[in-house]
């Protein structure tokens, strides 16, 4: 019997390799699926979600090595907190300018996805976020970035995200960008002619703009007291 993790979700992540024979609802056989995590001992694996279990037939030793696999999975997933920021960084050389447009504040759970919608510089933007509790000190956020059409509409993410990062709890990090490339040159009714100047023409300075993904992540108050060391005596 599980506590936290799906009975299917395991068979899913053992789901990967060669002879075992897979059952998806309960007392049903025949479905196979190819299993390298299981050894070759293993004559079935069925899952049922209603009551939590993973029922699992094999030679006793084969049957322990699943359950050492299903206890290591098997764990409460850790809340953890995003503070999230969207930075533009613009250049019309030789000047670079960065500065802050939007921000937020998200909360989720290891390995959850998580998104978040923010506004500033006159854009919509929208992040997804997942993020993976390492241990009490670092989180691997892996992140994708939108910014809205015209209309007001976005794209779909991307199945992978565009950007991951190791971060230690407290840290900032930059994750991910869109709009990279973006240019725009000044109409000509913005540049004024020079009657003395040579006529030979010279084009206007291009600025670049960028907007990044800045995340910092944190544990909720009660998980962080979980991990800060207890006071000597």
């Amino acid at each position: 019997m599980l506590k936290h993790l799906k009975p299917s979700d395991l068979v899913t992540f053992l789901s990967q390799g060669d002879t075992a024979t897979v059952s998806t609802k309960p007392a049903v056989s025949g479905n196979a699926a190819a299993l390298v995590l299981l050894p070759a001992s293993i004559r079935s694996v069925t899952p049922d979600d209603v009551f939590g279990t993973v029922t699992v037939q094999g030679a006793p030793d084969a049957v322990a090595a699943i359950r050492k696999i299903a206890v290591l999975l098997d764990v409460a997933p850790r809340p953890v907190r995003l503070a999230v920021r969207i930075i533009r960084y613009r250049t019309t050389a030789p000047l670079a300018e960065v500065e802050e447009v939007a921000s937020g504040t998200v909360e989720t759970r290891s390995n959850l996805p998580v998104e978040v919608t923010t506004f500033g510089d006159r854009h919509t933007f929208r992040a997804r976020l997942i993020p993976r509790v390492n241990n009490n000190a670092s989180v691997t956020v892996a992140a994708s970035l939108l910014m809205a059409a015209p209309d007001g509409t976005f794209g779909a993410f991307p199945v992978s995200p565009s950007g991951t990062r190791l971060l230690r709890i407290g840290d900032r990090g930059l994750i991910t960008s869109a709009g990279s490339g973006i240019g725009t040159r000044p109409s000509k009714s913005d540049v004024k002619e020079d009657p003395k100047a040579s006529p030979k023409p010279t084009a206007p300075p291009v600025t670049i703009q960028t907007y990044y993904l800045e995340a910092t992540p944190f544990f909720p108050p009660a998980e962080a007291s979980k991990s800060a060391p207890a006071d000597k005596p």
